[in-house]
């Protein structure tokens, strides 16, 4: 299954789920809740970064944000692909009133249940890289 464009609407339950994680991955940050996004991880992230250290990297990017951490928003998603067990898509974000965007994600379907997974060419603590 493949879906891309700005226009993307989940057609499905994999996609819903996909799209739920991707705005989880941005809307933590600001409340505060960044912790909580570990466990939407694959277990391969959890191994090359710790807890700590991902609870370390949110309270890092929470700051350099400074007074735009609380405009952060989910926008779309975009190239949503889906093969298999594994799908990739394109995370818009935003600083509202500010600027748009993009970071490359990466998904994994484990025993039933999406999780991110490191996108490619990431290592450590980071999940995410620019297109």
């Amino acid at each position: 299954t493949a879906s891309a464009g700005a226009s993307f609407s989940a057609a499905n339950a994999d996609e819903a789920a996909i799209e739920a994680l991707a705005r989880k991955s941005i809307e933590v940050l600001p409340r505060g809740k960044w912790p909580t996004l570990y466990d939407d991880f694959t277990a391969e992230f959890q191994a090359r970064c710790p807890k700590e250290e991902f609870v370390q990297a949110g309270i890092t990017a929470a700051q350099e944000q400074g007074a735009n951490l609380t405009k952060l928003g989910f926008v779309r998603l975009d190239q949503v692909s889906i093969a298999g067990t594994t799908a990739t898509a394109v995370i818009t974000g935003e600083v509202q009133g500010v600027l748009e965007y993009q970071v490359n994600a990466a998904f994994q379907n484990v025993d039933g249940a999406w999780k991110l997974a490191p996108a490619a060419d990431t290592q450590g603590c980071q999940a995410f890289n620019r297109p």
